[in-house]
């Protein structure tokens, strides 16, 4: 049997290379939640699963180049968590909640995935959380600079990205200078307050 990663795309396919891509970006994201390979049965071919926990359950995730099988367990209890029903992602009876994917470029695709799955990961910290406050307060500062970067062009979105990963003496642990910018919005707020 031919790999899906062979196939020629048409005109609105994701192209052979971003489907592979998408494979290995996946790969190490779902690594990076603690996901579990499935070894397949003897009598199988294809790509291997991989287990990922969530609070709707465990959710099994194949990668098939231009769209991803996943599949909740337990549908009962990812009923509880995600939308379902007429039009929606979530399959209410089978537990399948697959995504297939245009011409996208790999990131993308992994954007949108993402934006779907980390809402119901295990260790994704309660919206009243600080840390989660924090991540509320940091958004509109970083809307306000992601649009001043692109407005300067493709350099200045280089030279900023640069710095993020090379700032604090190692690329481990990239950074963006924030400054005084939290505590400022913290005084504002409370003479704001008490003004």
């Amino acid at each position: 049997m031919r790999s899906l990663h062979c196939l020629r795309a048409g005109k609105d396919d994701m192209l052979k290379r971003e489907r592979q891509r998408l494979t290995q970006q996946l790969a190490r994201f779902l690594a990076s939640l603690g996901g579990q390979v499935e070894p397949l049965p003897t009598c199988a071919s294809g790509p291997p699963a991989v287990v990922v926990p969530t609070r709707a359950g465990r959710l099994r995730v194949t990668c098939y180049g231009n769209w991803l099988a996943c599949r909740f367990e337990q549908p009962d209890v990812a009923r509880k968590y995600l939308p379902h029903g007429p039009g929606q992602r979530l399959n209410s009876h089978s537990g399948k909640w697959n995504f297939h994917f245009g011409r996208l470029i790999a990131a993308e695709a992994l954007a949108l995935f993402r934006a779907e799955l980390e809402p119901i990961l295990l260790d994704r910290p309660p919206t009243d959380s600080p840390v989660a406050a924090d991540e509320a307060r940091l958004r509109p500062f970083f809307d306000r600079k992601v649009g001043e970067w692109l407005s300067d062009g493709q350099q200045e979105v280089v030279r900023v990205l640069t710095l993020w990963a090379t700032r604090a003496g190692t690329a481990a642990t990239p950074r963006i200078e924030l400054g005084n910018f939290l505590h400022q919005k913290e005084e504002r707020g409370e003479a704001a307050a008490t003004g």
